[in-house]
Parts: C-alpha cells; sequence; structure tokens
C-alpha cells in the first residue's frame, strides 16, 4: 500500500477499494450462506455482522461523497493569487503587507472551516461505524474445533478403508461359498455326503468336471480356515450357515459403512463452514483495516490544518492534496 507525503508531515494512506469490495462482497455471500447449526454463538452473529457491515459501507462512501462536494466548494487560488501580488508589490511597507495578508488568511481559513467540519465528521463516523464491525469477534479463541474435526475425518477415513476391505474380503469369501453349494446342488453332491463334507480324496471318486473340483476344493477349505476346523470336521450345513453369516456380515458392515460416510460428510461440512468462517473473519479485519486508512487520513489532515497559524501555502497545499488523495481512490465524478 503507497503512503504519499508533504514535507513529511501529512500523511494520507489510500485504501485500496478492489480488496474493500471483495471483502464486503464475501462477507455479504457468506454470512447469508453459512448455517453454523454446530456453533450457535458464531451463527447469531451472521445477521448483526451482515447489517453493520452494510451500515458501515454506506457510511463510507457517503461520506466520502460529502467531503469531496465540501472540497469541490473550496477555491483558495484566488485568495493565493492575491496574496501572492501583495507579496510583490513594492508600494506596500512590511506591515501593510502583514494586515492584507491575515485578512486574506482569514478568508481562508473561513472557507476551509466547513470543509474541516465536515472531514471531522466523516473521520469519527467512518471509525465509528469500522470498530461496529470490528468489535464482533468471529474468532475461536483457543478452540481446537478444527483441529478435532480433522481428527475425527481422518479417523473416518481409515475406518472406512478397513471397512472396505473387511467388505471385499467378505464378499469373496461368500462368493466362493455360493459357488461351492450351488455346484453340490448341480451334481447332487449333497446327497452323497449329507453329513461330513467329503475329503479332497473323496471329491476324486465324485464326477466332477476340473474347474467345479477346484472351485469346491477352494470352497471347503476356505471353509476350514473361517472356522477354524479340520476339513473332515465341517459338514454341508456349516457351507449354507456361514455363507448365510458372512451375508448378514457383509449387509451389517455396509450398513455401518453408510453411516460412517454419512457422519463424514456431515463433519466435512462442519469444516467447509469453520473454513467459511475464517474467510469471513478474514474479510472484516481486511475491510476495517482498509477503512482505517482513510478514516486515519483525514484525522492526519486536520491536526495539520488545525497546527497552522498564517502559512497561506501550507493550507493550500494540504487542501489540495486532500483532492489528490482522495481522487486516487475515489471517483469523483459520480459526485453531483
Amino acid at each position: 500500500m503507497s503512503t504519499d507525503t508533504l514535507d513529511k508531515a501529512l500523511i494520507l494512506t489510500p485504501p485500496a477499494p478492489e480488496t474493500m469490495n471483495a471483502a464486503r462482497q464475501n462477507i455479504l455471500a457468506q454470512t447469508s450462506a453459512l448455517k453454523l447449526d454446530f456453533l450457535p454463538v458464531m451463527k447469531e452473529k451472521m445477521l448483526p455482522l451482515q447489517t453493520a457491515l452494510k451500515r458501515a459501507d454506506k457510511v463510507y462512501h457517503d461520506n466520502l461523497a460529502a467531503v469531496t462536494v465540501q472540497l469541490n466548494s473550496v477555491n483558495l487560488q484566488p485568495i493565493d493569487l492575491k496574496q501572492q501580488q501583495i507579496e510583490a508589490d513594492q508600494r506596500l511597507s512590511d506591515k501593510q503587507k502583514q494586515q492584507a495578508i491575515s485578512l486574506l488568511n482569514a478568508q481562508r481559513i473561513r472557507q476551509v472551516s466547513n470543509l474541516t467540519m465536515v472531514v471531522r465528521n466523516s473521520a469519527k463516523a467512518i471509525a465509528e461505524h469500522s470498530d461496529d464491525m470490528a468489535q464482533i469477534n468471529l474468532k475461536l479463541e483457543g478452540n481446537r474445533l478444527l483441529e478435532i474435526l480433522q481428527e475425527q475425518i481422518d479417523s473416518m477415513t481409515l475406518r472406512s478403508a478397513s471397512l472396505e476391505s473387511t467388505m471385499g474380503e467378505i464378499t469373496a469369501d461368500r462368493r466362493l461359498l455360493d459357488a461351492t453349494i450351488k455346484t453340490f446342488e448341480k451334481y447332487n453332491v449333497a446327497d452323497v455326503f449329507k453329513e461330513m463334507l467329503p475329503t479332497a480324496e473323496e471329491l476324486k471318486l465324485v464326477a466332477l468336471p476340473s474347474p467345479e473340483l477346484a472351485l469346491v476344493t477352494a470352497g471347503i477349505v476356505r471353509l476350514g480356515k473361517l472356522l477354524d476346523k479340520v476339513s473332515s470336521a465341517l459338514t454341508y450345513l456349516d457351507l449354507i450357515e456361514e455363507r448365510d453369516r458372512l451375508r448378514l456380515r457383509y449387509n451389517a458392515l455396509l450398513e455401518e459403512s453408510r453411516i460412517a460416510h454419512q457422519e463424514a460428510k456431515a463433519t466435512a461440512v462442519k469444516l467447509d463452514e469453520l473454513t467459511g468462517l475464517a474467510g469471513v473473519s478474514q474479510s472484516k479485519a481486511l475491510w476495517v483495516e482498509e477503512a482505517k486508512k482513510v478514516y486515519q487520513s483525514f484525522y492526519n489532515f486536520l491536526e495539520q490544518i488545525t497546527q497552522q497559524d498564517d502559512s497561506s501555502a501550507k493550507i493550500s497545499q494540504h487542501v489540495e492534496h486532500l483532492k489528490t488523495y482522495i481522487k486516487s481512490f475515489y471517483d469523483t465524478k459520480r459526485v453531483v
């Protein structure tokens, strides 16, 4: 941000209109969009902030317009020219010149008195309404909510990955057992081995094509591992019950996964809203900071003007400098 100086005394710092406009738009959009149901204290601040911003923004532009109008009514050039003529007039004594210049300075002061009043009132109004915004605290001081929510998201992500992996294993086992049962039924193997499931040697005696034989063998082996039983102790009922149990377990995990996904989604929404809230807080600070540059510059102008005694050049220079300052960031053409 640039800073203009005059004799290293009058400091007028222009704001960034683009920054203020972007901050205003973000605040208005987010205060309307954010629900913040999980942060009722912050939720209650959204409407007051929106109202405070609209008021502050209106006061800001209205007072810039008022100062601009008043500046346009100030014309010190004729007075300055008359003073130059008096100072150059050799016919006048020093005392006469001093008296004439004092009269001109009185005219000059009268002309800028309304300007200083408007500038003072404008600085006060902009400062007060900016402070109204600044007083609305949107920071979660000492709050670990953001960290906690992120930890929850990470935990849910790991849990979802674990569920997906387990469900994948169950699906593979269930399909294998289901295919084994269908093969038993297709070739009437269950009728032959009603009690105990066949061993590998017994299976070779059954008229099964090689692919089906390999499938049934794999199914029985897998069933033994799932039940932690030796093949000779397995029954056809074990095969059916384990297949059905796997289906039930898969459905239970599927529901758990669905719930976990919903919780993760809800937590992600909270994280997004916290990010949005932080953005609103930052935008508020930016707007207030830019507005401060204006009212602080007005106060600097007033301080310099009130310090002048009979120095016409200083007063005129300060007024012209204020005109240039406002034109650097405010569209004075739209002010009638």
